[in-house]
């Protein structure tokens, strides 16, 4: 049942990890001609395209992309729940837990962003490729206030590392339940 567990848990996670993105680059604006955006907006439309004609989007923003993923993430804990043999949990327990779900899903994304950010520096320093791009675009708006404050030190940006730190630190004080805890 474990195996199960996982399976179904982390094809919804990944599912709904692609609608998180999908706001997220949205939001910060990703060039339209990325293949990685189609890649998303392939995966997502089936779902986002027949709902943007009933949620009206806001300030350029599609709205329909977080209220997907607000959907799916009560699902995957409905599921996860049942799986686990827990039982049904209230549905204000559900809301509450999508909405730390989802923030435990953001903090995670970063994470990996700017790790993968961080190292395809150190390989391939100045080499621009799509996935460069994107996670360029993803992690400098965290990163820029950091280097504002924190200059380089002996050519080493610091900044990634106290980013990271932070990250996972405010990720260790939120605490849910192991079986509903987001894989990514």
């Amino acid at each position: 049942m474990a195996a199960l567990r996982f399976i179904v848990g982390t094809v919804l996670d990944l599912y709904i990890l692609t609608f998180i993105l999908r706001f997220l680059l949205q939001w910060v604006r990703i060039s339209s001609s990325n293949p990685f955006w189609h890649f998303i907006l392939r995966v997502t439309d089936p779902i986002v395209q027949p709902l943007r004609r009933v949620v009206p989007g806001w300030r350029g923003l599609e709205l329909v992309s977080p209220i997907v993923v607000l959907v799916l993430e009560v699902v995957a804990i409905i599921v996860l729940s049942r799986l686990a043999s827990q039982g049904m949990p209230p549905l204000l327990a559900v809301l509450g837990i999508a909405f730390i779900r989802v923030f435990l899903g953001v903090l995670q994304l970063y994470t990996v962003a700017l790790l993968v950010y961080v190292l395809l520096s150190w390989i391939s320093p100045g080499v621009s490729n799509q996935l460069s791009r994107v996670l360029a675009v993803l992690c400098e708006p965290l990163l820029r206030p950091v280097r504002r404050i924190l200059p380089v030190i002996g050519g080493f940006d610091l900044s990634p590392l106290v980013v990271m730190i932070a990250l996972q630190a405010i990720t260790i004080s939120v605490r849910l339940p192991p079986y509903l805890l987001p894989p990514y």
